[in-house]
């Protein structure tokens, strides 16, 4: 018996769903993602034209992989950099091992296959060429391994036989496959037009040419965890307050995403997590230290809609907390729950504090400048709410709070 034929309701569930595979993913290849690569080509046309039109992007589609070419995220929004597969991450010189593996492996001199042992020779020869000396000890390996589990985790590499760990570690031999069609496409537009290192993080022409208000607001709100009013231009802000249906409906439509605007801001927020790279509130010790961080503080603090504070000269609507309170939390959130959290950071507060720190600013949840952490008034979405969970303890319910698809306020102000 012949399948029944599809409908256009589960055509368009499909092509959301492979929407939102790219949001999350914008480079899959036939091992990594084979699923949703298959997806991605079934509706290319389509996908194409969606991200161009509501976004900007440019997809590219070929039969091994799919590349979304995405705008930089622009200077007032919150910077995920690449991380080790621990979650840390990459430290600068793991950076500068990662573009001389890239030009290591658009050299000429390396095939479709190369030895672990032949690569890391190409990688000093192209270090000497760029005025970097690569060393040869156990730590620069281990950098350079981090590199190569990164590219291999992309798509871009594939252990055919032994491993880069064992390599790094004990010098064991590993034979890498090597992607050549995807390594092109790992930056999002050509190094030799570009006056120096710093334009490629400034927006240009990756997608369809000249900006749009509409569009580079859906381009926010489709990227960041949360987007403050202050960051958004006049033109944006016209465009949220007289086409805040239009808006909810398309976000809705393309990517799944459901829109929640308070007078402080607006995020999209995606109940299925499908789009999510890093989740918010989650499990482990660093969320939940970041989860009951924000409850300690602002239980001290007792901010409303109208407190303020500086950060770098600017004014946002937030709590400033000095270090040595948040110190002083942590402290005293590692002596009641450090049992069941990692002994890395229970033995380490200012390690916990670094950490907890960064995950928050990437959530576009606050601010650091060095001296204090700004929580920003989008934390007031993830106070717990014990009475929804009669069966928890309230320090459980901390624990395991997640933000429901209507949460009460923002610092208690109302909905605009």
């Amino acid at each position: 018996m012949s399948p029944a034929p599809s409908t256009s309701s589960h055509e368009a569930a499909v092509r959301r769903d492979a929407a939102r595979a790219l949001l999350r993913h914008p480079l899959l290849t036939d091992r990594t993602y084979p699923d949703e690569l298959a997806a991605v080509r079934v509706h290319a046309r389509e996908l194409t034209s969606l991200f161009g039109q509501q976004l900007g992007y440019r997809l590219i589609v070929e039969p091994s992989f799919a590349r979304l070419l995405k705008e930089p995220p622009g200077p007032a929004a919150p910077w995920r950099g690449a991380t080790r597969r621990s979650g840390t991450p990459f430290t600068p010189r793991t950076y500068t091992y990662l573009a001389l593996v890239c030009a290591a492996l658009l050299s000429a001199e390396i095939g479709d296959q190369v030895l672990a042992s032949r690569l890391f020779e190409q990688v000093r020869a192209e270090g000497h060429l760029a005025g970097v000396d690569p060393g040869d000890n156990y730590q620069d390996r281990r950098q350079l391994v981090t590199a190569l589990e990164w590219l291999i985790d992309l798509g871009v590499l594939e252990e055919t036989d032994g491993s880069v760990g064992g390599w790094g570690d004990r010098r064991d031999e590993a034979l890498l496959s090597v992607n050549r069609t995807v390594l092109p496409h790992l930056i999002s537009r050509p190094l030799h037009s570009l006056p120096g290192p710093d334009a490629l993080l400034e927006e240009g022409p990756v997608g369809f040419g000249l900006d749009q208000p509409r569009r580079s607001l859906r381009r926010k709100l489709a990227e960041q965890p949360v987007v403050d009013r202050d960051t958004m231009t006049d033109a944006e802000r016209d465009v949220m307050s007289r086409e805040r249906t239009e808006l909810t409906r398309t976000l809705a439509d393309a990517f799944g995403l459901h829109l929640e605007v308070r007078s402080e801001g607006a995020l999209a927020f995606d109940v299925d997590a499908q789009a999510t790279d890093v989740t918010f509130p989650s499990q482990g010790t660093v969320a939940q230290a970041a989860l009951l961080l924000i409850d300690a503080a602002i239980d001290t603090h007792r901010p409303t809609a109208l407190t303020t504070a500086s950060v770098n000269g600017r004014v946002v609507r937030g709590q400033g907390v000095s270090y040595a309170e948040v110190d002083e939390h942590l402290a005293h959130l590692v002596t009641r729950y450090g049992k069941g959290w990692s002994a890395t950071y229970t033995h380490d507060v200012a390690g916990l504090r670094a950490a907890v720190v960064a995950l928050l600013t990437s959530m576009g949840l606050a601010h650091d400048d060095g001296e204090q952490v700004v929580l920003l008034a989008a934390c007031g979405r993830f106070r717990p709410l014990p009475h929804a969970a009669p069966s928890m303890t309230r320090a459980r319910a901390r624990l395991h709070a997640a933000p429901a698809p209507t949460p009460p306020s923002l610092f208690d102000e109302e909905t605009s």
